[in-house]
């Protein structure tokens, strides 16, 4: 693999590399809806900062006042309702 490239920002992650094998690592931005890619983990890492972690902790408790058993039943009517998603490929994703 090719030596790690450094963060871009894009609406289209089709436009990437043409190695088969890479890794694009997404993290959504905090301050819009957009997405910034990664092409290696130590970039992810050098990215992230103490503040993205607390904004994300902060989500832990989100649903804490919600019914366990009644979400559950929730979620189980919604997974039976729907019928199940076509496997992801290749072919699906338009990349060959």
């Amino acid at each position: 693999m090719a030596a790690p490239r450094p963060v871009q920002e894009t609406p289209d992650p089709h436009e990437f590399g043409d190695e088969d094998d890479e890794v694009i690592y997404m993290l959504p931005n905090r301050h819009d809806d957009g997405w910034t890619y990664y092409f290696s983990e130590e970039a992810v890492q050098a990215a992230i900062t103490p503040e993205d972690i607390e904004y994300a902790l902060g989500a832990v408790g989100a649903w804490s006042d919600l019914d366990w058993d009644e979400m559950l039943d929730a979620l189980d009517e919604i997974r039976h309702r729907n019928p199940p998603s076509p496997p992801v490929t290749h072919e699906t994703l338009g990349l060959k």
